[in-house]
């Protein structure tokens, strides 16, 4: 018998059952947003094969609205994609935060994203240390870069 981690946490009385499932089905998600985003790949599905952790876990999500969210974010997703290359480096740009001041209202994940952006590290390095799914960190990226708090670091000539 294998306990999952999420059943270990509610026997220790650390979390509930319902903030399990509510967990399960935000990663179950991000990663079906994920494999939709793919391009290329190979799939296998196999009916009338059930596996003991789904059975158990019993989600019972909702395909369409999973479906219609994922070809949502790949249209977002392809928009944000093309703005940048994970290669860039980007560097924040103190004069357009300290205008924008107390009214920036930004969001505590925002905040994260942008103390994350320190003129050295690749968009690549900062997505893959965040916490969040990289769509949404990726869209944050965007933002930043559109509201001009953040600016791209020129590449260094090899001449």
């Amino acid at each position: 018998y294998v306990e999952r981690i999420g059943e270990t946490l509610v026997v220790l009385g650390f979390v509930s059952e319902s903030v399990v499932r509510k967990a399960l089905i935000e990663q179950t998600s991000e990663l079906i947003y994920e494999v939709v985003r793919w391009r290329t790949g190979r799939f296998t599905f196999s009916v009338g094969i059930e596996l003991v952790a789904a059975h158990k876990a019993s989600l019972a999500m909702e395909t369409s609205a999973l479906v219609m969210e994922g070809f949502r974010r790949v249209d977002e997703w392809r928009l944000i994609e093309g703005s940048f290359d994970f290669d860039d480096v980007l560097f924040p740009d103190p004069v357009a935060i300290e205008r924008l001041g107390e009214e920036a209202n930004l969001k505590s994940d925002e905040r994260a994203v942008l103390s994350a952006i320190d003129g050295e590290k690749t968009i690549r390095e900062i997505v893959n240390a965040a916490t969040g799914s990289s769509f949404e960190v990726c869209k944050i990226l965007y933002q930043l870069l559109n509201s001009r708090l953040v600016r791209r670091k020129a590449p260094l000539s090899t001449a």
